[in-house]
């Protein structure tokens, strides 16, 4: 609301209950409320101002009501000047150069010259439009001159205006509705319908692009967030026609299935803004096209313009064809047999010139106001936690209560939440045992940040949180935790923490992390705990010294967090093992 003008700004607050706090819905009628008398106000407005133009003040002859769908005769209409050429003698209806465009040049021509779409006059937009008159062939406000016949109705041509005395139009107009006729060659693309696994290990279903020209695959960002899919820091330029370039930040994984087949596969997907515009562009009629009724088709309305959510590339591609192959028809395009499904992709000929625009594997962001107005909206809609749980969270969730222990002395021990056996865990001590040396060597050169080093690992082993291990037995399970340290100068409490590294991989190719499952969200949203700040007016934050460290993992466990220290350089290194849990990073 406080992006809108002080007078709704006032309305707003005039309706506002304090002793809740306002929803969406509240805001939302309020602003249609005032949406709507501010567009009648406005009508209102124009029109009079219209008729006070119409009106001539030293003529005593009564004003003539003007159809604007009709060429005028009148002293009235030509009186009115071309804008398109400029002649005093006709209006743009009448023009010559503006009755042999085709009706999508007529439409972006009208755009261009800035004129209203129903009258044709300049001014005013569409919706604000004084005119009664709509298309005489479909009703809708704009000009019948910007009609699009349909590719069905093959029998009538464009209706183009007739004068008053009923004759037929003139020859420019014939000849450019037979221009428009000529057959232009189109591409259709091929889609498909699919099932994608989400965050919940459901599936959904999502449109996608199939195009053998891309080295990657994409998913639409809007699409994968429906699907709370997690996403990855990924930093690529993706580089299309014309050696554009589009920088991609961010990767995710899922699954994609057929709903006809058990074709499964798991892919990468590049997370773009967006892929591409609706496919097709417009609706093509296809019931000359003869398409065998028992077939399964990919995509059952690959003929109705729709949102691409995915892009499968090479990497897939070739794995979906199968060996059936189907041709139409001359002049049409050929129905291919995948694992998704009977795609349709080819060339046709169209009667109709109904697109101007080509797609190919190029990825643009065009940002305009509306932009700004669409992200501000998606901003504002919160998205509750997910109600249902992965296989692996509930297990996750299981495996805590089941094994959770209180102590004597009232601390919590846990043990660590394994899906696959450390058994498959390789050799780690070789790599953190390069690592330690090379942080060894980093510390030599700043002796501040090798005594913060020091004394915070000295504070571990003072509180028991972690031990000395004299003789590691390496012939059992274990793994080797690296470690470094991270500098908060700005930090009141602690300015150097160490954290610990359970993402290196072994010599098994296999982590420490790799082998653990991740439990659920259990607290709020971030955005809701920010809201509840603004529900009260005192609030009251505070913070639990070492929080993770306070539980103990269980003894079984600590032989997979070991870690390889020593405070000075002569003597030897050695094992310790973390009793705690620890501040793991990776």
């Amino acid at each position: 609301m406080s992006k809108v003008d002080a007078d709704t700004q006032s309305k707003w607050d005039e309706q506002l209950d304090y002793k809740k706090l306002p929803d969406w819905k509240d805001c939302a009628s309020i602003l249609n409320k005032r949406c709507q008398y501010l567009e009648a106000r406005d009508s209102k407005q124009i029109r009079s101002e219209q008729c006070v133009k119409t009106f001539n003040k030293n003529s005593s002859t009564k004003p003539t009501i003007v159809n604007p769908h009709r060429p005028q005769t009148s002293l009235a209409a030509n009186q009115r000047s071309c804008i398109l050429c400029r002649d005093l003698n006709h209006s743009i209806t009448n023009c010559k150069k503006f009755l042999e465009l085709s009706v999508m040049d007529r439409f972006w021509k009208t755009k261009k010259l800035g004129l209203c779409l129903n009258c044709l006059v300049k001014g005013h937009s569409v919706s604000r439009c004084p005119s009664s008159y709509k298309c005489k062939t479909c009703e809708q406000a704009h000009h019948s001159l910007l009609h699009r016949t349909q590719p069905a109705d093959t029998n009538s041509g464009i209706d183009t205006p007739s004068d008053t005395s009923g004759q037929s139009t003139s020859a420019a107009t014939h000849s450019a509705m037979e221009k428009e006729q000529v057959p232009e060659a189109q591409v259709i693309l091929a889609t498909a319908l699919l099932l994608i696994k989400d965050s919940s290990e459901g599936f959904q279903l999502g449109r996608v692009l199939l195009d053998s020209g891309s080295q990657v695959n994409f998913i639409n960002e809007k699409f994968a967030n429906s699907l709370g899919l997690r996403k990855h820091r990924k930093n690529v330029d993706i580089v299309g026609i014309g050696v554009t370039e589009t920088k991609i930040k961010y990767q995710t994984q899922s699954t994609i299935r057929s709903r006809y087949s058990n074709f499964e596969i798991s892919l990468e997907f590049l997370v773009a803004p967006s892929i591409t515009g609706y496919q097709p562009e417009a609706s093509l009629n296809v019931s000359s096209w003869n398409l065998p009724s028992n077939l399964e088709l990919a995509d059952e309305n690959f003929n109705q313009p729709s949102q691409i959510d995915l892009l499968l590339g090479a990497e897939a591609f070739f794995d979906l064809l199968e060996s059936g192959q189907i041709k139409l028809g001359e002049g049409l395009p050929s129905l291919q047999q995948t694992a998704l499904g009977w795609i349709v992709s080819g060339r046709y000929k169209s009667k109709y010139n109904t697109t101007k625009k080509a797609s190919c594997v190029a990825n643009t962001l065009e940002v305009g106001l509306d932009k700004y107005f669409e992200k501000f909206f998606e901003f504002e809609e919160i998205q509750g936690l997910r109600s249902i749980w992965s296989e692996e969270q509930n297990e996750c969730e299981k495996h805590f209560i089941d094994t959770i222990k209180m102590l004597p002395s009232g601390r919590l021990m846990v043990q660590l939440p394994f899906k696959k056996h450390p058994s498959c865990l390789g050799g780690s001590y070789d790599i953190a045992f390069r690592r330690f040396l090379s942080l060894e060597r980093r510390l030599s050169k700043n002796a501040s940040i090798k005594s913060q080093y020091s004394d915070f690992l000295k504070e571990y082993e003072r509180l028991g949180h972690m031990s000395l291990v004299p003789n590691p037995n390496l012939d059992e399970d274990h793994y080797y935790l690296l470690h470094q340290y991270v500098l908060r100068p700005d930090s009141v409490s602690t300015k150097l923490r160490v954290v610990f590294d359970a993402s290196c991989c072994t010599s098994s190719q296999i982590s420490l992390n790799g082998i653990l499952m991740v439990g659920p969200t259990i607290q709020d949203e971030l955005l809701i705990i920010l809201l509840r700040f603004r529900l009260y007016r005192y609030a009251l934050t505070a913070d639990i010294v070492k929080m993770y460290r306070q539980f103990l993992v269980n003894p079984s466990d600590r032989k997979l967090q070991f870690i390889l220290w020593r405070e000075n350089e002569p003597t030897p290194i050695q094992t310790y093992q973390l009793n705690t849990l620890s501040s793991v990073f990776g």
